[in-house]
């Protein structure tokens, strides 16, 4: 799974481990 920051000064893809680490991906997800 990946997200995509869109930023002024360009995009950044952040890729999410949620096999290796689910409840960070989580917690990333939830305050997205």
């Amino acid at each position: 799974m990946s997200v995509l920051v869109v930023t002024s000064l360009g995009d950044i893809v952040v890729d999410l481990f949620t096999d290796r680490c689910p409840l960070t991906t989580k917690n990333f997800l939830k305050l997205c």
